[in-house]
């Protein structure tokens, strides 16, 4: 008889842990095994039992989706991940792919694609939504249409959106607005343009716009 997979979940919101929980109960190819709100909580879990797949939210309180996923990589390399998020940003899905998710799937999918999901990450094949798909495909194209640009930087599109804007003055809340995002998806698009720029302060940010042509005097 073939063992079930073993899932986990982390998410900090209860109704989302609860519904996925709900749905996979049903499937007897799957053992539910636990859950978490946070990083803290969920390597404490990781003590006592350890997932086939673990299912993980990005945006989390104290550490990012991104972050544990790195330190999931050094402790428990076993672990196959796959990122469910209601941010499907270009910046966190590429982010999510190189610490080392195998799926990724937007919060908004069907019952019947998290299942195929999950079946697919677990065999190593790896999964992503056709939108997510597109978004990764999107981005590869244009990485290869810029290679020859040496002035173009390490930043992607949504990046270089954002340090413009920010080096003319809107604020984090402006630019959430702005460009239909969360302000705390803003935040985290700064804090990695000031990590990849390795700038300490806005005044930097600005000189770097100025110097590169985002923005004129």
């Amino acid at each position: 008889m073939v063992e079930p997979v073993k899932i986990m979940i982390v998410d900090d919101h209860k109704i989302v842990r609860d519904g996925i929980r709900a749905l996979l109960l049903g499937e007897r190819n799957i053992r539910w095994i636990g859950e978490a709100a946070d990083a803290d909580s969920l390597f404490v879990l990781l003590k006592d039992k350890a997932p086939d797949v673990l299912i993980l939210d990005i945006q989390l309180p104290g550490r990012s989706g991104v972050e544990i996923l790195g330190e999931l990589q050094e402790k428990y390399p076993g672990i196959r991940v796959l990122i469910l998020s209601s941010n499907s940003d270009e910046a966190i899905i590429l982010d999510a792919v190189k610490a080392g998710a195998r799926g990724f799937l937007p919060k908004d999918t069907s019952a019947d694609e998290l299942l195929t999901a999950i079946m697919s990450v677990y065999k190593h094949e790896g999964y992503f939504g056709s939108k997510i798909s597109k978004i990764i495909y999107n981005s590869y194209i244009g990485q290869v249409t810029r290679k020859e640009d040496k002035d173009i930087g390490p930043l992607s599109d949504r990046e270089v959106e954002i340090l413009t804007l920010l080096a003319d003055g809107f604020t984090n809340r402006e630019i959430a607005d702005k460009l239909f995002l969360s302000p705390r998806t803003v935040d985290t698009h700064k804090a990695n343009i000031m990590a990849k720029l390795q700038l300490n302060s806005t005044a930097n940010l600005v000189k770097y716009a100025l110097r590169k042509g985002y923005i004129k005097l």
